[in-house]
Order: C-alpha cells, then sequence, then structure tokens
C-alpha cells in the first residue's frame, strides 16, 4: 500500500525478488553527503538511509568500486562497504512510484 493504493501484492520473500539491480549497504563518516553526491551519479538507482548508513540500490556490481573511488575522491571515509540482499524496505522502496522532490 502506498498512498491508499495497493502497488504490489506478494509473501515478502517474492516482493524482495523483484528488486532490480545491486544493493549495497554504506556506512561513511558522513551520510548526508554521501546520499547527496550518489544519488546524482550515473548507474545509482536509488540511495536510501537506514539507520547509521545508506542502502544503495544500483544497475551493475562493477558500479560499486566506481562509487567507493568517488567517496574517497570526495574526502569521505568509508567504514563498511558491502553487498546486502534487500530488504522489504528496499523492495516497498523500489517499488513506489517516484514522484519529483521540490528540490528538482
Amino acid at each position: 500500500m502506498h498512498h491508499g493504493s495497493m502497488i504490489q501484492m506478494g509473501d515478502p520473500r517474492a516482493l524482495k525478488e523483484m528488486v532490480k539491480g545491486v544493493v549495497i549497504e554504506l556506512i561513511a563518516s558522513d551520510t548526508t553527503g554521501s546520499r547527496d553526491l550518489l544519488s546524482k551519479m550515473p548507474g545509482v538507482v536509488d540511495v536510501n538511509v537506514f539507520g547509521e548508513g545508506l542502502h544503495v540500490r544500483f544497475n551493475e556490481e562493477s558500479e560499486a568500486e566506481v562509487i567507493r573511488k568517488r567517496l574517497v575522491e570526495e574526502g569521505i571515509q568509508i567504514h563498511s562497504l558491502k553487498r546486502i540482499s534487500p530488504t522489504i524496505e528496499d523492495a516497498f522502496l523500489s517499488l513506489i512510484p517516484k514522484v519529483p522532490s521540490s528540490r528538482e
């Protein structure tokens, strides 16, 4: 459900399997700066805050190294960068329609 509309039905495993691309968990010295930088990078599908870190979804596995290099170039320390299986929250966020923010 999203804003009162059904967007998808299924058991949690099936919904998580619908997430396209690669998901990584990033814990860095500057969460907000990392989110802002990564959300503008080609190939990055979405970036969402999860606890003290970020879940970053992108198209190809090889883009993880590009992401790592870009963060280091910007002086952001990486505490942890690892591929993860999508969570149910990742599935929900990947399924809801993208609405441009007022900042765009």
